[in-house]
């Protein structure tokens, strides 16, 4: 795909994303964004993040008050006995083996409540992980449609296009679809989309945005800066919150314009 030409423009490419939350032994996040979009992402050179996708900078986290939960005790010593139960009771046909499970367990169930625990244990004993990983299986099991948590927006590095107006909104396939808009301001814009996303599928959810450069308030794919993204989880298993991150490089894909609201 081409960069258009405009004068007012920056000159902004793809750069790779840095990895999604701790990596799980075993497990294969590879899922995907949306009927329709996927084959408009993939012409663009887009993937779903955990396969290397362009699009993300890394920025300041959302911050997290971490994941073990009410009554947990993360200096509690590691509990082996319930590592080896629950890893023992693993599906025998699925894609994680028992030594990866219990290495996992065994570095992070210390500080896990007893909620987070049964979700790890369920996760364990009743899903493959083969095309999913640990931690979302247990956001899943942790907090089950239709609740929905927190999506940020938040721009920087933007200098170049002081004072325009830059629009977003998330993947018109999937439901609710919200939408925001805010001004480029210091070289950078922060947009609070609310409770939004599912807490399994955050790390899914495509925002598509564009920054107007010509001021007419449509999305054009000739004159103005256009964005697919995906969001990034805080890691917290009990209080999830997603962010995406606009700053340059970006991608720059024509179809956003085409879908915009």
């Amino acid at each position: 795909m081409t960069q258009h030409e405009d004068s007012n423009r920056s000159d902004l490419t793809p750069a790779p994303q840095a990895p999604l939350g701790r990596p799980i032994p075993g497990s294969v996040a590879s899922r995907v964004a949306g009927p329709t979009l996927a084959a408009m992402l993939a012409a663009c050179g887009m993937s779903h993040p955990g396969a290397g996708d362009a699009g993300l900078v890394p920025d300041a986290p959302i911050s997290s008050p971490g994941d073990a939960g009410p009554g947990a005790d993360p200096d509690a010593p590691v509990p082996v006995a319930f590592c080896e139960q629950a890893c023992a009771a693993r599906m025998t046909d699925g894609c994680i083996a028992e030594a990866d499970c219990r290495g996992y367990c065994e570095a992070e169930a210390a500080g896990w409540s007893e909620p987070v625990r049964d979700a790890f244990a369920t996760c364990i004993a009743e899903n493959p992980l083969c095309f999913e990983t640990t931690e979302n299986c247990m956001l899943a099991a942790l907090h089950p449609p239709p609740s929905l948590h927190p999506l940020r927006v938040r721009g920087s590095g933007l200098a170049e296009l002081e004072g325009r107006t830059v629009r977003v909104w998330t993947d018109p396939d999937r439901v609710p679809m919200v939408r925001a808009e805010a001004r480029i301001v210091d070289g950078g814009f922060e947009v609070d989309l609310g409770r939004s996303v599912a807490a399994a599928m955050g790390d899914e959810t495509l925002l598509l945005a564009y920054v107007d450069v010509d001021g007419d308030g449509r999305c054009s794919s000739s004159a103005d800066l256009t964005a697919a993204l995906y969001g990034t989880w805080n890691g917290d298993l009990v209080a999830p919150a997603f962010e995406v991150q606009v700053s340059p490089p970006l991608a720059d894909p024509d179809f956003v314009c085409s879908i915009a609201p």
